[in-house]
């Protein structure tokens, strides 16, 4: 985050680059004071039509220029009491990196921008909780932030399911989780069970677990026998039958939570590509999506 620099004679409010946290503006003499202010949360910003009322600042010296309304809506502890002298800068104890983006999910504003990862999410959420805000009151389905952590979910499955998991945010947890079915359960380390806690980390394993009992259990349902016929056989079919499940055996070995419909479907397609199937037996082939697209 760059820091913008204002002579005493300027205007307090920067003109910031969107993708920047904090703006510079260059010094006019030696005379110059320089103040670091937030890109996003400065006087004037339009994202809330009451003026700002509040300045916080953080410990690497960013000044942000917040609503008293906004920090008091869901904050059980009167913002950690911070609030009682408004009329100078209030000292937060977080770097302007973390508080931008716990600022961004108070104010239901979208952080993309800044590419935050979940360790720092981690920080900021962290820091909402210290000031009495429980993330899952901001962090709402459909939200810019809560949108971005569920993209952020396929690039760090583990880490966003433990961020969700340690904040209680369910919905957030369920939605990332389905990037989690072809992560190995021995990769998670005591760190990141500690912090998912035990509810959540027993629900991954659950996840895992049934989901593969229910790939096998999909698996072995053989194909319906269809009426005898002179091309087809009551042998002819116990034959197909016999071949399916000996192919659902073998599979079952190396089935996990990760294996896909398509390749399932690509295992078994050879058993009806066979050239004395009758009719009714290559029918199966039309039906084979619908044993393993049911789940």
């Amino acid at each position: 985050m760059g820091p913008s620099t204002l002579s005493p004679s300027d205007s307090p409010t920067p003109f910031p680059p969107e993708s920047s946290a904090a703006a510079r503006i260059p010094e006019d003499d030696e005379s110059s004071i320089s103040i670091s202010i937030s890109a996003t949360f400065f006087a004037g910003a339009s994202h809330d039509p009451c003026p700002t009322d509040v300045i916080l600042l953080t410990t690497d010296n960013v000044y942000f220029y917040m609503h008293s309304s906004r920090l008091l809506q869901h904050s059980n502890n009167s913002f950690g009491g911070l609030l009682a002298d408004p009329n100078v800068p209030l000292l937060i104890a977080e770097t302007s990196e973390v508080a931008n983006l716990a600022f961004h999910a108070l104010y239901g504003l979208d952080p993309s921008s800044y590419v935050p990862i979940p360790a720092v999410l981690l920080r900021a959420f962290s820091m909402l909780t210290l000031y009495g805000i429980e993330p899952y009151l901001v962090l709402v389905p459909n939200s810019p932030l809560y949108n971005f952590i569920i993209g952020l979910g396929a690039k760090y499955p583990l880490e966003t399911y433990s961020l969700a998991a340690k904040f209680s945010l369910e919905a957030l947890a369920v939605e990332v989780s389905k990037h989690l079915l072809t992560t190995p359960l021995h990769s998670i380390t005591d760190d990141i069970a500690r912090a998912m806690g035990a509810t959540y980390l027993r629900r991954l394993f659950f996840l895992h677990l049934g989901r593969t009992e229910r790939l096998k259990e999909l698996m072995m349902q053989l194909p319906t026998a269809h009426e005898l016929s002179t091309d087809c056989s009551e042998n002819d079919q116990k034959s197909l039958q016999r071949e399916w499940r000996a192919s659902a055996l073998a599979l079952s070995w190396s089935a996990d939570p990760g294996t896909t419909s398509s390749q399932l479907y690509q295992a078994f397609l050879p058993l009806t590509q066979k050239r004395n199937l009758c009719p009714k037996c290559v029918e199966v082939r039309c039906r084979l999506p619908s044993y393993f697209y049911r789940d």
